[in-house]
C-alpha cells in the first residue's frame, strides 16, 4: 500500500514538473516577436567587433594632447600657488555664505586664482595671498577689464618668460 502511494506521489510530482516546464517554454515563445530580422553574417560581426576594439584601444590623439596639456597647466598652477584650497575656501566664506560646491585652481586672465563656488556665487581668491579679488553671482558676467589682477601671474606661453609678481 505504501509502495503504491509512493508511486502515485512520484507520478503526480513528475507530471507537475513536466507541465511546469512546458508552460515556461510556451511563455518564453509567446514573448518573442513574430517577425524575424536579417542577422548579419558572422564575418561582418567579427569585422565590426575588431574595428570597435581598435577604436577603443587607440585613444583620440586630440583628447590625449588636451589631457596632457590640462595636467601640465594644473601642475604649473599648483607649483605657483602659495595658499591651499582650504585657505581659499575660508577667504571666500568670509565674504559669501552658503554651501561650497567646488574649489578649483585656475588661470583667470593670466592670474593664478582659486575659483570657489558657494551657492550661486563664484568667488575668485588670489592664490598668492588669499585676497578675495571678485565675487560674481550666477548670471552676472563681469567684463574682462574689471577683473583685478592677482599677485601671481602665469608665465607667458609665447616666449616662456614669467611675468613676475605684481606689487
Amino acid at each position: 500500500m505504501t509502495r503504491t502511494l509512493t508511486l502515485v506521489f512520484l507520478g503526480l510530482l513528475s507530471a507537475l514538473g513536466i507541465g511546469g516546464a512546458v508552460r515556461s517554454v510556451y511563455a518564453i515563445q509567446s514573448q518573442r516577436p513574430a517577425t524575424t530580422t536579417a542577422q548579419p553574417s558572422q564575418s561582418a560581426v567579427a569585422q565590426n567587433s575588431e574595428e570597435a576594439e581598435e577604436e577603443a584601444d587607440e585613444p583620440d590623439d586630440d583628447e590625449m594632447d588636451d589631457d596632457q596639456e590640462e595636467q601640465q597647466e594644473e601642475a604649473q598652477l599648483q607649483s605657483l600657488a602659495k595658499i591651499t584650497p582650504q585657505q581659499a575656501e575660508e577667504a571666500a566664506r568670509a565674504v559669501t555664505s552658503g554651501t561650497v560646491s567646488r574649489v578649483s585652481l585656475d588661470n583667470e586672465d593670466g592670474s593664478v586664482v582659486y575659483k570657489v563656488i558657494i551657492g550661486q556665487s563664484e568667488v575668485l581668491v588670489d592664490a598668492g595671498n588669499g585676497t578675495v579679488l571678485e565675487t560674481e553671482t550666477s548670471g552676472d558676467e563681469s567684463s574682462p577689464e574689471a577683473a583685478p589682477a592677482g599677485s601671481i601671474q602665469v608665465p607667458d606661453d609665447d616666449d616662456g618668460s614669467a611675468q613676475g609678481m605684481n606689487p
